[in-house]
């Protein structure tokens, strides 16, 4: 039987989501002006809560932008922080085309079952679930023969070692469960990538406890932009802000 597609299994509150990602991309990575000040950004939290379909939504995007590649010209300069700056930017010369998704180990047969249903076969899918797999497979195959990775947390550290080997610099990037990538032991370090998405349903939390999450960077996203910042972290962050301020007076 022919493999369904995924945005014909989509729910409205999915293919919001779809379209969310597409556009949230498409704004942080062509820049936004605010201010006269331009802002660009490599980052996108996926907070909704658990069982909204965040996994098969995250697969419809991922075939989209697989299917309909948008060529990034730059990427955050070297003294810009890590994900957001307002900057001149320079140019990619040669970027790899494959996207990475790390997931916990518990997580890896749930992305691959989900995987396998709705990607098409045209769209080349690489499975590493350990680093044993990982020494199985050459550099030229995920550099020129693999449009997704799907791997774990447990064997990121040797997949950090793999990419800096083989100079690959991923496409998107997708961390599920991020918020437990803050939890000592489990900590990751991030790849080489144009944009990277972090994916929760705990989003508070990470956003507060995360540290590579600066809340100096989103305070001023906040107070200069008015549709990047969810609603209810606005208001988060501003009552953080009138904590400090009570605390210095």
């Amino acid at each position: 039987s022919a493999t369904p597609t995924p945005a014909s299994h989509l729910f409205k509150n999915q293919k919001i989501l779809v379209s969310g990602m597409i556009a949230h991309y498409r704004r942080f990575t062509t820049g936004f002006m605010q201010n006269n000040e331009i802002t660009y950004g490599k980052v996108g939290i996926i907070g909704d809560e658990k069982g909204s379909g965040k996994t098969v939504s995250i697969i419809a995007y991922l075939q989209h932008i697989i299917q309909h590649p948008q060529t990034r010209t730059s990427v955050l300069g070297t003294n810009s922080n890590r994900f957001l700056h307002s900057h001149s930017i320079p140019e990619i010369a040669d970027t790899n085309k494959c996207n990475i998704i790390i997931v916990p180990p518990y997580m890896y047969e749930h992305w691959k079952f989900h995987l396998t249903k709705y990607m098409p076969p045209s769209i080349r899918i690489l499975y590493i679930e350990n680093k044993y797999a990982l020494n199985r497979v050459s550099h030229n195959t995920v550099k020129d023969c693999t449009d997704v990775v799907l791997t774990t947390g447990k064997c990121y550290k040797q997949m950090l070692s793999f990419e800096q080997t083989a100079t690959i610099h991923w496409n998107q990037m997708f961390v599920d469960n991020a918020y437990h990538i803050s939890i000592p032991g489990y900590k990751l370090r991030y790849a080489q990538c144009n944009f990277i998405w972090l994916i929760t349903d705990t989003w508070y939390p990470y956003v507060m406890y995360h540290s590579d999450i600066n809340i100096n960077n989103l305070m001023y996203l906040s107070q200069h932009t008015t549709q990047v910042i969810h609603p209810e972290l606005r208001h988060w962050l501003q009552d953080k802000k009138d904590a400090i301020l009570h605390h210095t007076l």
